[in-house]
């Protein structure tokens, strides 16, 4: 008995073609240099939450907290919403939704 292998087929949506290539970050997060949010908590010593809440919610970190967030960001260099890629506009977490 022989299997038959197929190609990945293009996406109809644009005609490109798309290889799932395993369990990786989906839009490239981790092959991006520069630092992430997780990279300014361990530094400032916080946890990812507190860095979010300097961002989002400022008055609710103790002053002495948020200035060490922020030296933390200062050294790494930390540019909010530069993370990750741009994806296909059909591109979901799980896969391909149609």
């Amino acid at each position: 008995m022989r299997l038959l292998v197929l190609g990945p087929k293009p996406c109809a949506c644009n005609s490109r073609t798309y290889v799932f290539r395993g369990l990786g970050a989906a839009n490239g997060a981790a092959s991006q240099p520069g630092a992430k949010p997780v990279d300014v908590a361990r530094r400032a010593d916080v946890s990812t939450g507190t860095v979010s809440n300097v961002f989002n919610h400022p008055e609710r970190v103790a002053d002495v907290t948020r200035l060490q967030v922020e030296k933390a960001i200062a050294e790494l260099g930390f540019i909010r919403g530069s993370g990750g890629g741009e994806t296909a506009a059909h591109w979901r977490r799980n896969g391909f939704a149609t």
